[in-house]
């Protein structure tokens, strides 16, 4: 029980030092700390989502959608929402908005993002209209 309690602490201690570098901007610094916090606790929901906002913020939506996959994945039913709407949210950083829109219509209307991503998905249908418009005169 000792090891367990001690190993938890130097968990937290790890997160507070890397969401320190992440309040400051420092992703990269931040990053490597997260993912040395989650070798002591692989299912921390909060870790696996600070690593997901941190490829996020260093423009890596393919490697933030995993981490946020997997937060969900772990997470209880009220945050499920919100890491829906962020791996959405990667989605649409990668430029797959046909996906982005299906996962935006996803998100329940209890979830703190609902309201977040009713408005992301009309900004997704504009987008696919004027594509499709696009390519229509290009077809043209």
């Amino acid at each position: 029980m000792h090891q367990a309690q001690s190993t938890w602490q130097a968990h937290c201690t790890l997160y507070g030092r890397a969401d320190d570098l992440f309040r400051k901007r420092q992703f990269k610094l931040a990053l490597r700390t997260f993912k040395q916090a989650l070798l002591l606790a692989p299912r921390d929901v909060d870790t696996q989502w600070a690593i997901a906002n941190c490829y996020s913020e260093m423009c890596r939506p393919l490697q933030a959608e995993r981490y946020f996959r997997r937060a969900r994945a772990l997470a209880e039913w009220p945050q499920r929402g919100v890491l829906l709407y962020n791996i959405a949210n990667a989605k649409f950083d990668q430029r797959k908005f046909g996906a982005a829109a299906r996962l935006y219509r996803l998100v329940p209307r209890s979830s703190a993002a609902y309201s977040k991503a009713r408005r992301n998905t009309l900004v997704v249908c504009r987008l696919l209209a004027q594509k499709g418009r696009a390519n229509q005169s290009i077809a043209g």
